[in-house]
């Protein structure tokens, strides 16, 4: 995973802006779309702009970007290499040979997915307090998106980590590996976040509300993020790496 120092980050961290971007767009309008049918102005719910709730939002991004990485690309993706590792190494079943096959990067690969899913898997639980959704088509597709749009992102992030120059430093420089994910995730939670905030809306308890605007901006999302996957799989095959 080396060469995303070299071939396709640019596009790779356009890709994650602009889902970023059109999924915080369609969770604005999804709030807005009430206020509109109770008969009020488009003109009036747009100035209703506030410099302290995008202030928030940058809070928030900030937060949720510093707790998930150090959590999910910190400590449980470098703590699953090297625990994959350890177990090739003492030639455990089921995990030396599949590691061996991939070569050096290969608890890397390993623990990447692994953290990745994981990921995923926990953006379906809502906030503490906060009832599960009823079940319904519309949410239950909502779920499934929102699992592999967490998949994706994780996949793409913890990428940028086992790529960088820090993941193989003999001291092991978590921190330091992690720096532009941060940056990068943060940018992506303050696109998704700052369009709600700013209009004085509060931020969903849970991302699977139903809504077809919701719905919709998380598909795009979704789709760009598995776009960038494409895009950073094929920049490790690249042959100038």
């Amino acid at each position: 995973m080396k060469c995303l120092r070299h071939n396709g980050r640019s596009a790779i961290v356009v890709l994650v802006l602009l889902a970023g971007a059109c999924g915080g767009l369609a969770s604005a309008a999804a709030q807005v779309q009430p206020e509109l049918a109770a008969g009020r102005d488009l003109a009036a719910v747009l100035s209703s702009f506030s410099p302290a709730g995008f202030g928030e939002a940058v809070v928030v991004s900030l937060e949720a970007a510093v707790t998930e990485e150090l959590l999910f690309r910190g400590l449980l993706l470098w703590g699953l290499a090297a625990v994959i590792r350890w177990l090739a190494r003492n030639n455990a079943p089921l995990v030396s040979a599949p590691v061996r096959c991939r070569g050096p990067q290969g608890a890397a690969s390993f623990a990447v997915v692994a953290s990745s899913v994981l990921f995923g898997i926990a953006h379906l639980f809502p906030a503490p307090g906060t009832p599960l959704p009823a079940l319904s088509p519309a949410v239950a597709i909502q779920a499934m998106l929102k699992v592999v749009e967490g998949t994706a992102f994780g996949f793409l992030m913890g990428s940028l980590v086992v790529s960088s120059r820090w993941f193989t430093a003999r001291d092991g420089a978590v921190l330091r590996s992690l720096g532009f994910p941060i940056l990068l995730h943060a940018a992506f939670d303050l696109l998704y976040f700052a369009p709600s905030l700013s209009l004085g809306f509060p931020l969903p308890d849970t991302y699977l509300t139903g809504n077809a605007l919701d719905e919709l901006g998380m598909a795009a999302s979704t789709l760009l993020l598995i776009l960038a996957v494409f895009v950073a799989a094929r920049s490790k095959k690249a042959r100038s790496c």
